[in-house]
Formats: structure tokens, sequence, C-alpha cells
């Protein structure tokens, strides 16, 4: 009887490891941050694990962090430019929120035309 081997990979026939360059990761990375997707409907879409995903937000959000502490932008403002600053940030955060909110109805729209 002849036992069937299992298919390895070999060095010839495998694939390269291919990196991803920064700035198509600073876009995955922007595409979790902004709540569009999460980290595995963009894995999903891009081929990557969540887990790695995950590891680039906390080695971004990490960096941020210690940019920050280290440039103390926030201690050279005045108050006038920490308000606009805080301001500014807010519009962004709730644009984004209206983005999403957008994003959200037109998928109930899509499926129920699909329907």
């Amino acid at each position: 009887m002849v036992t069937k081997s299992k298919d390895k990979t070999k060095i010839a026939t495998r694939k390269p490891c291919g990196r991803l360059g920064d700035d198509v990761k600073e876009k995955i990375v922007c595409e979790v941050n902004s709540g569009i997707l999460s980290k595995r409907a963009v894995g999903r879409k891009y081929g990557l694990p969540p887990s790695t995903i995950g590891n680039w937000l906390e080695k971004r959000n990490l960096a941020i962090l210690v940019h920050s502490k280290t440039s103390n932008i926030l201690s050279a403002m005045d108050e006038n430019q920490e308000t606009k600053l805080l301001n500014n940030q807010t519009r962004q955060k709730q644009y984004a929120d209206v983005v999403k909110v957008i994003y959200y109805q037109v998928i109930v729209q899509l499926d129920q035309i699909k329907c």
C-alpha cells in the first residue's frame, strides 16, 4: 500500500517573505485608527494577521507618546494656542465620528437594497 506524503513546502517553491513599506503600514494603521474597519477586517483585506496590525498600532502609539514627551509642545504654548489646538482636535474627532455614522448608514442602505 502506497502512502501519500504530505506536500511540504520546499525552499525552492516557498514564496519570499514580503515586507511592507512604512507608507503601506501607515495607511493600514490609519484605516484601523479611523474606526471604519477593525483590525480583523483590515487583516483580511491585506492578508495580514490581526496581531501584526495590533503590533504596528502599539509601536505607533508608543512612538507618538515618546515623541510628545520629549518635545513638550504644550508647555511652550500659551493658553490661547492650547485652546485652539484642543478645539481643532475636538473638531477632527467629531468629523471622524460623523464620517463613521455616514459609512454605517450607507452599509445599511446597501444591505437593504440587496435584500
